[in-house]
Parts: C-alpha cells; sequence; structure tokens
C-alpha cells in the first residue's frame, strides 16, 4: 500500500477504480510476466505493474514437497511441470458439518492428518462448488440434503452426505 501512487494523469482526468495484475510466481518466488489486465488507463495500469514488480518475493507453489512451475526449453511460458509426477492412491477424509445454509469443514490426508489444500467440493448435481484452502478448509452454500462430492487427483474421491 505504501508503493501505491495516484498518476498526475489520473488526477488530472479524474480517473480512478481498480487494476487487476496478471503474474507467475517463479521457483524462487520472483515474479515475472507481470501486466495489468484490467485497469483504468491514464497511467494507473502502469503504476500498478510497478508496484507488483517491487513487491517481496512469494512463497512458490509446490505440491507434494516439489515446485510446480517451470519453464519450457525457450524459457517463454510458464507451464506446469509434470515429469517428476507420481502415480499415488490415496484416501482423505472430511470432516463436515452444516449450518446456516452452508456445508463447511476440512479436507485432511488420510495418513497423514494434514489440511488438504486445492481439494474440488462440489455441490452435488449442481456447478456450486469450492476449492479447499491452504490449511484444507472449506465453506460452500447448499441445502442440508444436498451431497458434496469432494475430489482431488491423485486421491479417491469421497460422498458427503447428512444421515
Amino acid at each position: 500500500a505504501d508503493e501505491i501512487e495516484y498518476p498526475l494523469l489520473a488526477q488530472q482526468k479524474g480517473a480512478e477504480g481498480q487494476v487487476s495484475a496478471q503474474f507467475v510466481v517463479e521457483k524462487d518466488g520472483s515474479l515475472s510476466y507481470v501486466r495489468a489486465i484490467k485497469g483504468t488507463g491514464a497511467g494507473g495500469d502502469d503504476g500498478a505493474v510497478r508496484v507488483v514488480q517491487n513487491a517481496l518475493a512469494f512463497r512458490p507453489g509446490k505440491q507434494r514437497g516439489k515446485p510446480v512451475l517451470n519453464k519450457d526449453s525457450k524459457g517463454t511460458q510458464p507451464m506446469i511441470s509434470i515429469e517428476d509426477a507420481e502415480l499415488i492412491s490415496k484416501t482423505f477424509r472430511v470432516d463436515a458439518h452444516y449450518a446456516n445454509g452452508r456445508w463447511s469443514g476440512t479436507v485432511y490426508d488420510a495418513k497423514e492428518g494434514k489440511g488438504l489444500p486445492g481439494a474440488n467440493i462440489v455441490v452435488a448435481g449442481t456447478k456450486v462448488g469450492t476449492v479447499s484452502d491452504l490449511d484444507g478448509h472449506f465453506s460452500v452454500p447448499a441445502d442440508e440434503s444436498d451431497a458434496l462430492y469432494v475430489s482431488f487427483v491423485g486421491y479417491e474421491s469421497v460422498r458427503v452426505a447428512t444421515k
């Protein structure tokens, strides 16, 4: 927030609003391919790109302890690396409860007992769903009679319903 400046041109034109930026977090946490994808114009887009480029390093994404981003041989486009992928067949458990029009809970790796981030939770028979957060937590609007389907690549899917 300390880095954000209201550009003079934007002030003169009375332009204001939000700027959405897109970027890639590299293996070392640095940012690349920074660009404004929706903005206000009048210098605001360039300012947003500058702020993102000057941001502190991020924690790069990992799956099963391995970095997920890699660059192709030309180094021009980010891609997901599957060269080190291994076939697994694990199970997870879901602790869920229904209250106030929402199913909420946590998805855990059954063996390790840790929250499972990125699990897909879908309300049966609908297009409504969500993804578990970094700690495996989720919350999704539904009726109490609706079942949930929970899935994650490499794991057996689970159906959650009231008894």
